[in-house]
């Protein structure tokens, strides 16, 4: 069992719907997150149901990375096999702090890639939360290169959208709400810029042509050019741009600018003037590659193809089939690849003038692709998928995960256990380090609740009112007692402890079930009336007082939940609830806001918005091992800190943009957080 104050206590945290792939953004036409759990009434993504529901798998150890020859070219791509384990980051320059947490299961997962480039035979990979990571076996391994977003400020805002490398070495990255970032030192330090927009609007292409000329826009800021290396910017007017920037590319002498309506514009001037080449109409021109003479768009639309240097432009027909929505084209040493969405991959050999399908590709959705220093390509697909492609072939590296990590907790030291959106729990006994993945449950039960309880003992609760426990350790699950559950409402959150005494949440009320007997009779305790919205977590101190968090305020009992009193209200929704002595209780809730009392929940105080957490949803999950150490997880990647009792809040490095769902710590001072697309982060 976790232990602040004794063996008996664990922290129950509820969970938000703000994750997902990349933010949504209508003007760059940029993937949507994954729909949403039902049985959550602040929810997850669901697992993607496109390529088939997933398979339990056998109880068998995960390696540390598929490999090409592990699994053949047609391999389906449910994800439930980690790529290996990343090296440790790399120093970063001065100023740049190293992330505190790391991905362990996989890697780089739960912060989807927007944007491949390389570098000096480096390959990076510009992510959702403005992380730069980078590979130097072709995608086989990766490391954190950059945590931008916590060199720059506790808010930076936005998901990322494009990044770009000038010819001078500088590392150039834009996204959502102006966001954009420079870094002369390799792209270990970034420096904010601001481009002096006064108008709303999103970043979604940037291009530098020297150390001075960059250029930068999106749909409602038009195109933007700076002559002083991203000191001030003006705006490029020309009657041809019919619709914002997309896309841009150059060879140094031509720039290609994309439109989000379609529209291929081209300039030989520097930049100063466009003229239109055409394109297609009511489409998103995403992205351009080069090949001799030859220029490539991907469009939302299909491909398009120009035999002069981008001065006239064809669509290219692929198979007869309906054009296929694309994301990315890159031209490698054995010819050009287009990838897009629904598995869609593309290749044309060196010397051919038809594209054709590749098989092997699955069915997720491709954003992202470069061609490798050794030749080949990379190809970046949604929830972490990887595949590197040669001759025509495609090889996974990494395949994509289904599921999201809900709740975790650590067993003992060195030994977590996770449950997951799709029945199947992951545990560790080596620190994370590998997992064994079981499927207790159905493929369609969320499981989102888990506790330990006396040596061996592990509870599961779910959607359906799934309630499972286990007496050897997670090996084998038995059903319990199902206790009646009201109508609308679901089995959430679960606590126990070593003498078997269990607390089950409802998701949708203010009731609590209550067992003595290791789950075997449940008594309900109805702490009010109110019904509707979600349900967070219980703290016990292991000798009869117990907090639990409701639909707007706490709720106290002092003898182990048998009476309850109304503690405090007009908090919004609290999902989680945590105290580190019977004096200092904190919660978390909507808002987002982190609540705390010193007085024994006699008087509160609040803060919204706090530390970075503005505008990023709810606050989620919270988990102290004294007072000196409090931790509150949130949307886009959110964990705060506070050493003073809750008085300031510091925002730490996650190298994540997916909602963090849970956090969990052990006696030996371990922490994990749980997120999106399988991803489990650990403390450093």
């Amino acid at each position: 069992m976790l232990s602040g104050l004794g063996s008996a206590l664990v922290a129950l945290a509820a969970c938000s719907n703000n994750g997902g792939a990349l933010g949504p953004d209508a003007a760059t036409d940029q993937p949507l997150p994954d729909a949403p759990v039902a049985d959550l009434a602040i929810d997850p993504p669901a697992p993607d149901t496109a390529a088939g529901a997933e398979a339990p798998l056998p109880d068998t150890a995960i390696p540390d990375a598929p490999v090409a020859s592990d699994l053949p070219a047609d391999a389906p791509v449910a994800r439930d096999l980690p790529a290996k384990e990343a090296p440790a980051p790399m120093e970063t320059g001065p100023g740049g702090p190293e992330p505190d947490w790391l991905w362990r299961t996989p890697l780089p997962q739960g912060d989807d890639i927007v944007r491949l480039f390389v570098r000096d035979g480096a390959i990076y990979a510009f992510t959702s939360s403005f992380t730069l990571w980078r590979s130097t076996d072709e995608g086989s391994t990766w490391s954190v290169w950059s945590s931008v977003s916590t060199q720059l400020s506790n808010d930076f805002p936005g998901w990322a959208r494009d990044a770009y490398v000038g010819p001078d070495g500088t590392f150039w990255l834009v996204g959502e709400y102006h966001s954009m970032a420079k870094s002369s030192d390799g792209g270990r330090f970034f420096k904010r810029i601001f481009p002096g927009i006064t108008n709303y609007g999103n970043l979604a292409t940037v291009l530098a042509l020297s150390d001075q000329i960059v250029f930068t826009g999106g749909n409602d800021l038009g195109l933007l050019r700076s002559t002083d290396g991203g000191s001030t910017f003006t705006s490029v007017v020309t009657s041809s741009m019919y619709s914002g920037p997309s896309a841009l590319w150059s060879d140094g002498t031509v720039i290609l600018l994309g439109t989000s309506d379609g529209g291929v514009l081209r300039s030989t001037d520097g930049g100063l003037t466009f003229v239109n080449r055409g394109g297609i109409r009511s489409a998103t021109v995403r992205a351009f590659a080069a090949l001799g003479h030859e220029r490539f768009a991907a469009t939302s639309a299909g491909l398009l193809l120009s035999a002069d240097d981008g001065d006239t432009w064809t669509a290219v027909t692929n198979d007869g089939g309906t054009p296929p929505s694309l994301w990315g084209v890159v031209a490698a040493e054995d010819g050009v690849w287009a990838v897009g969405q629904q598995g869609v991959v593309l290749f044309r050999r060196q010397g051919d003038t038809a594209f054709a399908s590749v098989a092997g590709a699955g069915t997720n959705d491709f954003i992202a692709a470069v061609a490798t220093p050794g030749g080949a390509a990379l190809i970046y697909g949604i929830d972490g998928q990887l595949l590197r492609g040669s001759a025509g072939v495609l090889a996974p590296v990494a395949s994509p995960s289904k599921y999201v990590v809900l709740d975790l907790v650590w067993t003992s030291p060195g030994h977590l256990a996770a449950t997951t959106s799709t029945g199947k729990l992951l545990r560790s006994s080596d620190g994370a380090k590998t997992f064994t993945l079981t499927a207790p449950a159905a493929d369609n039960i969320s499981l989102t609740g888990i506790a330990a309880g006396a040596p061996n003992e592990l509870y599961l609760s779910g959607s359906k009112a799934t309630l499972l426990r286990s007496t050897d350790g997670g090996d084998s699950f038995a059903p319990l007692p199902k206790p009646t559950i009201s109508g609308g409402s679901d089995a959430g959150k679960i606590w126990a402890n070593g003498e078997g005494r269990v607390f089950l949440r409802e998701t949708g009320t203010d009731t609590i079930h209550a067992s003595t007997d290791h789950g075997q009779t449940w008594s309900p305790r109805h702490l009010s009336d109110v019904s509707g919205a979600s349900r967070g977590g219980i703290w016990a101190d292991g000798n009869g007082l117990v907090w639990a968090s409701a639909s707007d305020g706490i709720y106290e009992s002092t003898d182990w939940g048998r009476t309850w009193s109304f503690i405090t209200g007009n908090t919004g929704n609290v999902f989680g609830v945590w105290a580190t002595s019977p004096q200092d209780i904190y919660y978390v809730a909507e808002g987002p806001s982190v609540g705390y009392s010193h007085d024994g929940g006699k008087t509160w105080s609040s803060i919204v918005g706090f530390a970075g957490s503005a505008n990023y949803g709810n606050m989620t999950g919270i988990w102290a091992n004294g007072p000196d150490a409090i931790y509150v997880t949130g949307g886009r990647g959110v964990v705060e800190r506070s050493n003073d009792r809750g008085a300031t809040w510091i925002r730490e490095a996650t190298t994540t943009g997916s909602t963090i769902y849970a956090i969990a710590g052990s006696p030996a001072g371990e922490l994990a957080i749980a997120s999106s697309h399988g991803g489990i982060l650990l403390h450093r």
